[in-house]
């Protein structure tokens, strides 16, 4: 085989390969990215009528008009999202430690909901509200993939510290 010959069948394999690498990878992020974003909006604002029923019918257009408001801002550069959300993320996780310690304070036999046995024992005794339940965890796992996205803007260091120092045991002690 000629030199060329060789060149171009390197060159088409090579072609191939980075289509594939480009495109199969980077489906799950372009499909799902924007439907995780919709999904949280629309989880959290939905949260708000434990605390105000009323609100029921204002879900959708508070959640569509959060998710404009975002985007609006996003599309100045991710930073400035950063500086909006990291002191608004910082105050959730301190309301959710301290609402935590106070339920462990008022019974602190609810510490015994982190060993794994409580899990087991609940899936046996109560399987289709475990199984409901599974959503939120997989929610929240869903959820953690943000801070793989996050590691190209701040850093493996910073997103370890920041989960292993803040997100970790305030999501604990709630």
């Amino acid at each position: 085989m000629s030199r060329r010959a060789r060149s171009e069948r390197s060159a088409g394999a090579h072609r191939r390969s980075r289509v594939t690498q480009l495109s199969v990878p980077r489906r799950h992020p372009i499909a799902g990215g924007p439907n995780d974003i919709a999904i949280s909006v629309l989880s959290a604002v939905e949260g708000l009528t434990v605390a105000a029923p009323q609100l029921e019918s204002m879900i959708l257009p508070i959640s569509i008009v959060i998710l404009i408001g975002l985007f609006m801002v996003q599309a100045r550069g991710t930073a400035r999202v950063g500086a909006i959300f990291g002191p608004l993320v910082l105050i959730y996780m301190a309301v959710l430690a301290i609402l935590g310690v106070s339920n462990i304070v008022e019974r602190p036999d609810v510490i015994g909901a982190l060993n794994p046995l409580w899990a087991i024992r609940f899936f046996v005794a109560n399987p289709t509200t475990a199984f409901l339940a599974m959503g939120s965890v997989f929610l929240a796992v869903t959820g953690a993939e943000t801070l793989y996205a996050d590691m190209g803007h701040f850093g493996r260091r910073a997103i370890a510290y920041s989960w292993l120092a803040i997100a970790y045991p305030c999501l604990m002690l709630n």
